[in-house]
């Protein structure tokens, strides 16, 4: 007994231009909504992080705080950036040293020849600064992290609301169903 081979198979696709318009309007709902995200996202760290900022003399810590957007060219994609501008943002966020100055002693020109004669004389030196090369304790500034922990849990925040986006129901593909029918045998 032989079995019969198709010699031929056709696969018929209705609805085939109305589904890729689906699908691309699926594709540009995602992406406004997952960049209406982001910027949502990168707002409420802005605010966030002018909240935690104390109010100083000047504000700089909290008007620097900014948004910058910047879209890739020849692709879809966009960063969105939340910076600190501010001269001294780091300074803040990660702390300094403690410092103290060299203690150099500096004599100036016109007193060169008391100079000579002080060294001669095995007398200490005098300083302009008038404290005899004394080091001097400039301090130190404790970290302040403010700006990062907030940045961190935002963007915690902006992968949960991306993950909710894409878990939303596709589209639909139109009528029909996706069975197979070989034809031709």
């Amino acid at each position: 007994m032989r079995a019969k081979v198709a010699d031929e198979i056709t696969f018929r696709f209705t609805g085939g231009e109305e589904f890729v318009v689906n699908l691309h309007r699926w594709r540009d709902r995602l992406r406004r909504e997952v960049a209406s995200a982001a910027l949502v996202s990168a707002n409420r760290l802005v605010s966030a992080a002018f909240s935690h900022y104390r109010a100083g003399p000047t504000g700089n810590l909290r008007k620097h705080v900014k948004v910058v957007l910047s879209p890739v060219e020849g692709s879809d994609t966009l960063w969105v950036t939340v910076r600190n501008s501010a001269r001294h943002a780091h300074l803040y966020e990660y702390g300094t040293k403690d410092r103290w100055t060299t203690g150099r002693r500096r004599v100036s020109a016109e007193t060169s020849r008391t100079a000579e004669i002080r060294a001669h004389l095995g007398l200490p030196l005098r300083s302009t600064f008038g404290t005899g090369g004394t080091r001097a304790h400039r301090g130190v500034m404790p970290a302040a992290p403010t700006f990062v922990p907030i940045a961190i849990s935002q963007r915690a925040e902006f992968m949960r609301a991306v993950r909710r986006i894409l878990a939303s129901p596709e589209p639909a593909l139109g009528p029909g169903s996706p069975d197979v029918r070989e034809t031709g045998a």
